[in-house]
């Protein structure tokens, strides 16, 4: 999968608050597992959530919402 280095600021607690759940989480599953890993586990698990709120709360998803705006727009414009 293509990836891209991103600069993010984190608070000085929760980097170590990630560092020691990577390091508890590597020690429990026997494997390597790195600050960037958990945090993007992390950011994959709050993804999938809000995927699902959109599709039960909203009925749609962002994209599909997003598609619906631009068809409709794109609608308005010919007429």
């Amino acid at each position: 999968e293509d990836t891209r280095v991103v600069g993010v600021r984190f608070p000085i607690s929760l980097l170590k608050w990630l560092d020691s759940y990577s390091r508890i989480a590597a020690v429990n599953s026997e494997s390597r597992i790195t600050r960037n890993s958990t945090i993007i586990g992390f950011l994959e698990t709050m993804k999938a959530l809000m995927e699902y709120q959109e599709k039960t709360v909203w009925g749609k998803s962002h994209q599909e919402m997003i598609a619906d705006v631009l068809a409709s727009t794109n609608e308005e414009q010919s007429k």
